[in-house]
């Protein structure tokens, strides 16, 4: 009887050791919600880089960085450097001219960037107020830090959702919500000429 009492208790103590350890410390739950948090972040970075997930903000701000690399390329490079808008398929690039014996060859300043397939590149105002909504347009930088003054509309297809207008002095762009016009140094520009 006692033998059988004795392994009575032992049985009841592996019993009560395997019902304590059933159960998460809250050391292991911290270290699960971590891990997942990670996860979570990782996942969610990657799908805002998909192009399918960006609005024409990002795409205009990545195109306006893009535009002041080329013009401080051309600064540093003494080089004049064209910005190359290709409004039929959607894509942008930075090139220079090379001048070698063998011809003039292009060399990239910024690879061939498309649009993501929401937004494209409605329109382009150049030389004073000139629009262009097709075919290829090439604004040249130069080395003294001028550029052809230029404003570039993007949004999706029919509507203009960002301004992006190339200053002619200094490595300048500026972003704006909506549609701009291509002369806003001074807005009541038309007023004080009709005083004038």
């Amino acid at each position: 009887m006692a033998f059988r009492y004795k392994k009575r208790r032992r049985l009841n103590r592996s019993f009560q050791r395997q019902n304590l350890k059933k159960g998460l410390t809250l050391l292991e739950i911290a270290i699960v919600i971590f891990v997942i948090s990670i996860l979570l972040y990782i996942t969610g970075s990657m799908v805002k880089s998909i192009s399918i997930f960006k609005d024409t903000e990002d795409e205009a701000e990545l195109l306006k960085r893009q535009i002041l690399y080329s013009s401080q390329t051309a600064i540093l490079s003494n080089e004049v450097v064209y910005l190359e808008l290709d409004l039929d398929e959607e894509t942008y690039r930075s090139f220079r001219m090379e001048r070698s014996e063998g011809g003039i060859t292009e060399e990239p300043v910024v690879t061939k960037h498309s649009l993501s397939g929401f937004h494209s590149l409605i329109s382009v105002a150049v030389n004073g107020g000139s629009i262009v909504t097709e075919k290829t347009i090439q604004i040249p930088f130069s080395p003294d830090g001028s550029a052809q003054e230029a404003a570039v509309y993007m949004g999706p297809e029919g509507e203009i959702n960002a301004t992006l207008i190339i200053r002619k002095y200094g490595p300048r762009v500026d972003l704006f919500q909506g549609e701009q016009d291509l002369l806003l140094d001074n807005p009541d520009w038309e007023e004080k000429l009709e005083e004038f």
